[in-house]
């Protein structure tokens, strides 16, 4: 994992709200991660799942600070009756998206959707709003069946299955 300091990191909102759970007794925590916490920005991902680890250096801070924010979720897992899981939705849209939606369409308009790279099989996941939010729901449900049991399970990244594939 990369070697950001606490001080500068974008994840210390993360450690807070973990903080802030435990004080207050808050039994369950979902964290909105992203694919690219696994990704190095060099070698693609063939039939990646939750069991991929993290690089040793990531193509960014975005993603950097995402992982740290993950894994600091992940081992918050079981302190003081907290249960945690991460998903990892990407490419979110949804209704009024000004971004995601209007840069391929405007791509397309202007031809520069023409150009391959690769080998022309590659996939990258895009996720609707509204499946996000299905997803969080899923997830504290299944964090709330466990509850109480030996083997939980929990701390772990639940696969992520509401994907439009383009």
């Amino acid at each position: 994992m990369s070697s950001i300091s606490n001080a500068n990191s974008g994840f210390t909102g993360t450690k807070n709200v973990i903080d802030a759970c435990v004080e207050c007794k808050v039994k369950r925590l979902i964290y909105t991660s992203s694919p690219s916490v696994v990704f190095d920005g060099i070698h693609g991902i063939h039939n990646g799942d939750e069991s991929l680890p993290y690089p040793d250096q990531h193509n960014d801070n975005y993603s950097a600070t995402k992982a740290e924010g993950e894994a600091l979720v992940l081992n918050a897992n079981g302190k003081e009756g907290l249960l945690t899981c991460c998903i990892r939705p990407s490419g979110i849209f949804g209704p009024g998206d000004r971004l995601l939606v209007p840069s391929l369409v405007a791509s397309a308009r202007s031809g520069k959707s023409k150009f391959l790279i690769g080998d022309g099989n590659n996939m990258y996941d895009f996720t609707y709003v509204e499946n996000v939010a299905h997803a969080h729901i899923c997830a504290e449900q299944a964090l709330h069946s466990l509850c109480g049991s030996e083997e939980t399970g929990a701390g772990k990244v639940i696969k992520f299955d509401f994907c439009i594939l383009v």
